[in-house]
């Protein structure tokens, strides 16, 4: 996968979370999305969702942006900044 295409893929997500819409971040991950969170790894598209639903709803104002530092990785190898 190419950097643009995973800084759109980043994006859309940025987005999607943003705006509070569920489906629109779905549509942006691939069908075997797996999440590893904080004391939840492993999750597939529901179970993220269902993890991050009340984190969503508990900060109505909350956006999500990248900075000048955040970076992009391919999953297959991440790298450390």
């Amino acid at each position: 996968m190419n950097q643009d295409t995973l800084v759109e893929i980043g994006s859309s997500l940025f987005d999607a979370f943003t705006r509070h819409d569920a489906s629109l971040r779905e549509r942006a991950l691939a069908d075997d999305f797996v999440a590893d969170y904080p004391c939840a790894p492993k999750l597939d598209r529901a179970a993220a969702r269902a993890y991050d639903e009340p984190f969503v709803s508990a900060f109505p104002d909350i956006v999500m942006k990248a900075g000048a530092r955040c970076r992009f990785w391919s999953m297959e190898r991440p790298s450390r900044v």
